[in-house]
């Protein structure tokens, strides 16, 4: 199979791409502001002592919760959560920055979303340092598409050596076909090998075993095929199954729909592992 897109070329050769063959993603991204960096509220927003709330961009952080202002609610926060707050706050506070953008500045909270660096190293991404000790994972929303191609590379090697959240058993990559193992209503990262899809309305349903409607399913909207696959050859033939043989890996919330489901509801959160049909 012939995969055209940039980012089917990214998800093949994140495995074979070392980072010192990247120029720095800061040299790829829009410089978009400064600031003093006040206090980390967890490990992926910061205030700026200015009093605006900053997102870093393409990266999640555990969720950590608040009983009130300055009392974490540890009940309902994430393991690890405290840590990564801790981690990005010895990196950030009281420090002069550069931000850097790429796609939507804003986010629906009106936080300014960014990738800074200190304005002594400014190729230095935070972001990327938070993932690459294992503070966060990679979530790039659209338009982050340049970030993604770092990110989830420097991810690969701190899950491989189990840094940080990576060696919390619950937070590893689950296998799609151990299907007893995947919790409903929870974030999580799904590895598999597509057994057969299947096109209905406005979706394409990836299915990893025979028993499609008791394993886990991963449900595509089928205006993201084109991010993947030929649209020509998609069009010409829709139920051809095209994603039949290919490793994938997905990241999301599960919900119950006889098994669990994961919708890919950002594009460069579903990522070819192996363009090879296993």
């Amino acid at each position: 199979m012939k995969l055209l897109t940039v980012f089917s070329l990214f998800s093949f050769s994140i495995l074979h791409i070392t980072q010192a063959n990247l120029p720095p993603l800061a040299d790829r991204l829009t410089r978009c502001g400064t600031g003093t960096a006040a206090k980390a509220i967890s490990g992926d927003r910061f205030i700026l002592k200015s009093g605006e709330s900053i997102k870093l961009a393409a990266i999640k952080a555990p969720m950590l919760f608040y009983k009130d202002v300055g009392t974490v609610d540890r009940d309902r926060s994430w393991p690890y959560a405290v840590a990564a707050r801790h981690a990005l706050d010895r990196l950030i506070k009281n420090k002069a920055l550069i931000f850097y953008c790429e796609g939507r500045r804003k986010d629906y909270q009106g936080r300014l979303v960014v990738y800074p660096a200190l304005r002594d190293a400014p190729n230095d991404l935070l972001n990327h340092t938070m993932v690459q000790q294992g503070f966060a994972w990679t979530y790039p929303y659209s338009g982050q598409k340049k970030a993604a191609f770092y990110f989830y590379k420097v991810e690969e090697t701190a899950r491989k050596n189990q840094r940080g959240l990576w060696n919390h058993k619950p937070y590893r990559p689950k296998a799609a076909s151990q299907v007893q193992t995947i919790p409903y209503h929870s974030f999580e990262t799904i590895i598999g090998v597509v057994h057969k899809s299947a096109r209905r309305g406005p979706y394409v349903y990836l299915n990893f075993s025979e028993q499609i409607y008791e394993d886990f399913t991963l449900k595509v909207p089928i205006n993201f095929i084109p991010h993947y696959f030929n649209t020509d050859r998609l069009t010409s033939n829709p139920n051809k199954d095209y994603f039949k043989g290919i490793k994938i890996m997905v990241r999301g919330w599960t919900e119950k729909k006889g098994g669990p489901l994961i919708t890919v509801d950002q594009k460069d959160r579903l990522i070819i592992l192996s363009r090879q049909k296993i």
